[in-house]
């Protein structure tokens, strides 16, 4: 979304407070937060879950705001409001995490093995 990616969001909060109450999130969310190299820590966990065959939704953009994070949640999802994605996978400031919807998994729940099983050496090349 370049420049203003928050924009869409910010107005979805505005006009209707609990807008992410109401979307069906992914079974898996990871959330990466600190001071230092979220950026960098997201990418490669989205590639590496990428490569599993997962459908991961991150944002690209950085934004790691309530807003820029509305944005990404609304934009990822379909029209009856569930998630186009197996992961949702955040960048955020420690103060976001408690402002998104309760989730039944949302502490330490490890995702299930490989989405495609691994095919044994030399079959398939």
């Amino acid at each position: 979304m370049g420049k203003g990616s928050s924009l869409p969001g910010q107005y979805a909060l505005k006009l209707c407070p609990d807008v992410l109450g109401r979307v069906r999130l992914p079974a898996h969310i990871i959330a990466v937060t600190g001071s230092n190299g979220k950026t960098s820590t997201v990418e490669m966990i989205a590639e590496i879950l990428k490569q599993d065959g997962r459908k991961v939704v991150y944002n690209k953009e950085g934004s790691n705001q309530i807003e820029g994070v509305a944005t990404l949640i609304l934009c990822s999802c379909t029209l009856s409001g569930r998630m186009r994605g197996d992961v949702l996978l955040l960048e955020s400031d420690p103060p976001l995490l408690p402002l998104l919807p309760p989730h039944p998994l949302r502490h330490h729940q490890p995702l299930p093995g490989p989405a495609h099983p691994q095919r044994p050496p030399g079959v398939g090349l």
